[in-house]
């Protein structure tokens, strides 16, 4: 069978194109280095901030530490991250560049779930019982307060160690907004487990909750207990919850 020749411009043309594509290549290189290094093309002008509610933007900007004159490629996103949850607020940070002279912070704050009473000093802590901040002016006084429970001050920027006051925290986190509002105080008895003092506006009662158990259940007859107390204005003593199935309530 006879081989078939190439075409003697084949090799040519191939080698056209590689030099076109190098050359291409270097002068992209080249132009890329020149606004990296001798421009401020690459200098970062803006940094959007977004998923701020407690804290302020500019806030969040200063404890990035990043300088708005470095370049974008120079700075350590992960170091930038760190910065910013070193701040009891801030649970996670995420940062990312936006070429070609932005960089884009995203925060996510923690949420106040209650608060916290030690010896009349009081302090803000999420669901999983981190103390985010020392009260200053009562700015928490609406939130569900934990009295007499932890036996040492709690550190601003860690976790509360008490078993109690975590399952405190557990239980007030998994309570249908609405109820939250009238819990006015957590306490911990030994007979009867997690107790709250409720007050729907006309009276408080007593809750004795019990552990974190069967928790829908028990949240879903104090729901409907706490709408019929609004709706025919009862006045009741306490609800024993901590048995759903057979809910006690003494007027």
């Amino acid at each position: 069978m006879k081989r078939l020749k190439r075409h003697p411009d084949s090799r040519s043309i191939k080698w056209k194109i590689s030099i076109s594509l190098l050359v291409c290549s270097v002068l992209f290189i080249s132009v890329f280095l020149v606004l990296l290094f001798f421009t401020d093309f690459f200098t970062i002008k803006k940094i959007i901030v977004s998923g701020v509610s407690h804290l302020d933007e500019n806030y969040v900007k200063a404890i990035s530490r990043v300088k708005r004159k470095q370049s974008i490629f120079t700075v350590n996103v992960r170091k930038v991250e760190s910065n910013l949850t070193g701040d009891p607020w801030i649970e996670k940070a995420r940062v990312s560049r936006s070429l070609p002279d932005g960089l884009k912070i995203q925060v996510f704050e923690r949420s106040v779930c209650a608060v916290i009473d030690f010896q009349g000093v009081r302090f803000a802590v999420d669901r999983n019982g981190y103390v985010i901040e020392r009260e200053k002016e009562r700015e928490y006084e609406g939130f569900p307060v934990l009295k007499g429970i932890v036996s040492k001050m709690p550190a601003t920027g860690a976790k509360i160690s008490n078993k109690k006051a975590r399952e405190c925290l557990e239980i007030i986190s998994a309570l249908p907004q609405e109820n939250k509002k009238f819990i006015k105080k957590v306490y911990f008895l030994a007979a009867k487990g997690v107790c709250f003092t409720i007050d729907v506006g006309f009276g408080s009662f007593e809750l004795f909750y019990g552990k974190k158990e069967e928790i829908a259940l028990k949240n879903e007859i104090l729901a409907a207990v706490i709408n019929d107390i609004k709706t025919n204005l009862r006045k009741i003593k306490y609800i024993d919850l901590r048995v759903p199935e057979a809910p006690v309530i003494k007027e």
